[in-house]
């Protein structure tokens, strides 16, 4: 039996992460999960906005729509706790955003250069 490919969607407080959603649930095959990942700086607010109720119901919202589990996090060492969620639910891809620099190669996403397991599949978009 191969092993499922679960994937992980990371976003951000931007409204238009829902085009990384949509890319990650679309990459799912038979009994695969799809999780999405938002972490803030344990001190921050999730979403730094005024209507941070309506802009977390929006998260929900979408994750509900395409059967995925939606987590936030507020951590201390962000690249620690994401090599651990990969780890714990067996992240097999990993759909990053575009950083400022609109660079799609990982040397230059500060996320995906860090991430420990060199076999997962990373793609920015």
């Amino acid at each position: 039996m191969d092993q499922l490919e679960n994937v992980l969607v990371c976003v951000t407080r931007q409204k238009n992460c829902d085009r990384l959603i949509k890319y990650g649930a679309d990459m799912i095959k038979d009994q695969a999960e799809l999780f999405i990942l938002h972490m803030v700086h344990k001190d921050e607010k999730y979403l730094h906005v005024s209507n941070e109720g309506d802009a977390l119901e929006y998260l929900f919202d979408i994750a509900k729509k395409h059967g995925a589990e939606l987590s936030l996090q507020k951590v201390d060492d962000f690249q620690s706790k994401l090599n651990d969620f990969i780890c714990k639910n067996k992240v097999k891809k990993i759909i990053l955003g575009k950083p400022n620099n609109g660079s799609t190669e990982i040397k230059n996403h500060i996320i995906a250069k860090n991430i420990l397991n060199k076999e997962l599949d990373i793609i920015i978009i």
